[in-house]
């Protein structure tokens, strides 16, 4: 399982180097633990949003401990549904995709070999991200999420 204060030192670390990397900038992170709780943390938020769960772990202890838990990100902000022409959609939902596209690479790095927040650490980058467009989710926010497993091999 993935250290409570690791994963939210690794999501702070992550908006900085997002918004030092390019224009679109992420202007809050919210963390949540269930998607309850996630709800009532974006209720009136403005500004593009970092969102993520905390993973739970599947744990296995065959030849060392280790633990994968399922992981969601979004990039999403507050739109109320049909505000926008659709110039002006498509050119919101290309910002979600420029600022997701910079954060997978900061956090999993890229086939050239960049250094990753997770390089150096016990948890291996994940074999399959799932990316999924958003629309008017959790009471009006558009974006993008991707999903995935990550694995700690704390042993």
């Amino acid at each position: 399982m993935i250290r409570l204060t690791d994963y939210m030192q690794m999501m702070a670390e992550l908006k900085v180097r997002v918004n030092a990397t390019g224009e679109e900038k992420i202007d809050n992170v919210i963390i949540a633990m269930q998607e309850d709780q996630l709800i009532k943390k974006l209720k009136d938020k403005s500004g593009t949003i970092l969102a993520a769960n905390v993973p739970g772990a599947e744990e296995s202890k065959a030849i060392c401990y280790s633990g994968e838990g399922d992981v969601i990100m979004f990039i999403i902000e507050k739109t109320p549904a049909g505000s926008q022409t659709n110039d002006a959609e498509f050119t919101a939902y290309a910002k979600y995709q420029n600022i997701m596209l910079r954060l997978m690479k900061l956090l999993f790095g890229d086939e050239e070999g960049s250094d990753s927040l997770i390089c150096g650490t016990n948890i291996t980058a994940p074999t399959n991200i799932k990316t999924e467009w958003e629309y008017n989710i959790y009471g009006g926010y558009n974006g993008l999420s991707v999903s995935f497993k990550l694995k700690d091999n704390a042993g």
